[in-house]
């Protein structure tokens, strides 16, 4: 999810085309080595922590609404994060910085622990909460620089004589791989698919799918997109009578319909797979994933059946796959252990069937609205003001 939320944070409100997502990536990119040679906070981040342990990227890229803000981000010390962050203004024609617009506000949060999941997502405990412990202003931060990196000067105390935090570089790792790996992993993949669609060497297996015209739009949609790979997966995994597929923001013109494959599995488990797709409602069919996708797990702890026809869940999370954990796990023949996710098989919870029958029977609406909200934000909150303060 860290590294969905930061792909985002620097896509911003880009077209949804898969050419112009590339054209406009290319030209942030552009944007943003100009910005290293010709602005002095980049210069000024790098010179205090050295150059190899930031990352520099520009959020609200190409928003209508919202500046253009960039943002150096640090790991330092083994237990600190800074970001950086100042609006500035660009021009698009040449993929330059204009220059700045405002002063520039500098967050530091100290890492205190870190967790991580029983996917292998590492997750970190700040001290003082997302806030963190520090914001300086653009006078403090000059001070600072003038000072020599001297933090005294700022009154904000700095550990540096305290082994590192466990796991704090493992965390770094994760935190910067949406950055240093995107092209590799995000760029190249569209790059390749655009290419090969052009050409019309692409070919795809929903094309295949056997969707009988008399389907409403949506229907069509969805019975187009269960021939996609993951989807079917699911449903060859977990059985087919065993999977809902539905789509959430389907038609919405401002906000990106949101792919959902869920099924109920060992007396106590609920699996979400989720990515944001693209529809070609002329067409009915969908236009592709426009990310990579994710899963959750979830653990169902109890179900109150004590009001009839109404069964209540208690559930708590259990774990978080990528795409490519998904493929190593059916690989390796249904094994959770090579995912690190602790799955129970002999201990069915009480009412389960009860809740999964009437749970799958509510309406269509509220169920896409009710698995749509947990990461709504994640998937259309462009604007990301805090990215890199907080490490989410």
């Amino acid at each position: 999810m860290r590294i969905l939320l930061l792909l985002i944070a620097i896509i911003g409100t880009m077209s949804l085309s898969s050419a112009d997502i590339l054209e406009d990536l290319e030209c942030h990119d552009k944007v943003v080595q100009d910005g290293i040679h010709t602005l002095t906070f980049p210069k000024e981040v790098e010179g205090l922590v050295g150059a190899t342990n930031v990352d520099h990227f520009i959020s609200n890229f190409g928003s209508k609404a919202h500046a253009p803000t960039w943002n150096s981000v640090a790991y330092f010390g083994g237990r600190y994060e800074l970001s950086l962050q100042v609006n500035i203004s660009v021009n698009f024609e040449n993929c330059t910085v204009k220059g700045t617009t405002g002063s520039a506000t500098v967050y530091l949060n100290e890492v205190t622990r870190i967790e991580i999941s029983t996917s292998g997502g590492a997750g970190a405990r700040l001290k003082g909460g997302i806030g963190g412990i520090s914001k300086l202003n653009e006078h403090d931060w000059k001070k600072l620089i003038a000072h020599a990196g001297d933090w005294s000067v700022v009154n904000v105390p700095i550990v540096t004589n305290a082994p590192p935090i466990k796991d704090f570089d493992e965390y770094v790792r994760q935190g910067r791989a949406p950055i240093r790996n995107r092209k590799e992993g995000f760029d190249e993949p569209i790059k390749r698919a655009f290419e090969a669609l052009r050409s019309g060497s692409y070919k795809t297996n929903v094309l295949s799918a056997d969707c009988p015209n008399d389907l409403n739009c949506y229907d069509r949609v969805v019975c187009y997109g269960k021939a996609y790979d993951l989807p079917k997966e699911v449903q060859a995994f977990f059985g087919a009578t065993n999977v809902d597929h539905f789509i959430s923001k389907f038609g919405s013109k401002t906000q990106t319909p949101l792919w959902h494959s869920v099924a109920y599995f060992g007396g106590r488990y609920r699996l979400g797979l989720q990515f944001p797709m693209s529809v070609d409602y002329n067409k009915c069919k969908p236009s592709g994933a426009m990310n990579s996708a994710f899963m959750q797990i979830h653990e169902i702890t109890k179900v109150d059946i004590r009001k009839p026809g109404n069964p209540r869940a208690t559930m708590k999370g259990n774990g978080e796959l990528d795409e490519g954990e998904w493929k190593w796990f059916l690989k390796n023949k249904g094994d959770w252990s090579v995912v690190k996710v602790p799955i129970v098989t002999n201990a069915p919870v009480r009412g389960f069937d009860e809740y999964v029958r009437q749970e799958r029977a509510r309406p269509l609406r509220v169920r896409q609205e009710d698995f749509d909200k947990p990461i709504r934000r994640a998937v259309d909150a462009f604007r990301y003001p805090t990215v890199g303060a907080n490490g989410k």
